[in-house]
């Protein structure tokens, strides 16, 4: 038998929405930096898997030599190779390997030049072993897209957002305290939480949201979004909904081992 699945994280809401209010464990829930690979279709679910699992990234890596490793994605575990540094990948914050990287190393020995253009349903698939569910943040639907995204959330299932192709990146007005915030075309974000709506208001609240692309520094009003229902249609966005990650089968026999070269 396998580990049991960890404590989720409670879901994260609050009672307001600036986003210059968010503790460093909203947008720093996971060490996780997208590289220069265009893998956000793949990154922005594993942040999401680590707001609801907590050591969610950490956990899907079984086993582990000084050169490969077992990564337990999907269906079944995938044997790669451990880059060497992860200065042309994904990794942490300050650049070096782990998880982050290994994951995204398990997907290229599966899916080997066709790494980069996926939906988000591809990194649900693969991470957790279905796609999930799209909602489109279309004008009149954007309401009820954002409840569900946040009834998700707070039942314990992962959240992305995708943005459609345009030819630059745009900015959208915050509503709260009138910052601009930059929106990338063609990009994945992880939805870290959800603020409520105020009493006696029509507004519906708003998603919390982590470009998993990070800018190299560390505040958290540069990483993190906060996004109303309208702005969700202005953007373009679709929100994908993952299923909940199965338990852990880290410490279970899954008859691969990695052994060293």
């Amino acid at each position: 038998m396998g580990d049991e699945m960890p404590t989720a994280h409670k879901p994260v809401v609050y009672p307001t929405a600036n986003m210059l209010d968010f503790p460093a464990s909203v947008t720093q829930c996971a060490d996780v930096r997208q590289g220069p690979l265009g893998t956000c279709w793949l990154m922005a679910p594993l942040i999401a898997g680590e707001v609801t699992v907590s050591g969610f990234c950490d956990r899907l890596i079984l086993h582990s030599t000084g050169t490969l490793a077992v990564v337990d994605v999907g269906s079944a575990p995938v044997t790669t190779n451990i880059p060497a540094h992860a200065h042309d990948r994904s990794g942490s914050r300050d650049g070096t390997v782990n998880s982050a990287t290994l994951i995204e190393a398990a997907a290229q020995t599966v899916l080997g030049s066709r790494l980069e253009g996926h939906l988000p349903f591809k990194g649900f698939q693969f991470l957790f072993g279905s796609p999930g569910a799209a909602i489109p943040a279309l004008p009149g639907l954007a309401r009820a897209a954002l409840r569900a995204a946040a009834h998700a959330l707070d039942s314990g299932r992962p959240v992305v957002a995708a943005t459609l192709p345009r030819r630059r990146s745009f900015t959208l007005a915050d509503e709260h305290n009138g910052r601009q915030v930059r929106i990338t075309p063609n990009h994945v974000y992880a939805v870290v939480g959800h603020t409520q709506s105020k009493p006696g208001s029509d507004c519906s609240g708003g998603l919390l949201m982590r470009n998993p692309v990070l800018t190299g520094r560390t505040d958290i009003d540069v990483d993190a979004l906060h996004l109303s229902a309208d702005q969700l249609t202005e953007a373009t966005m679709t929100l994908f909904i993952g299923p909940k990650p199965a338990p852990s089968r880290k410490g279970a026999n899954t008859g691969q081992r990695a052994e060293p070269q």
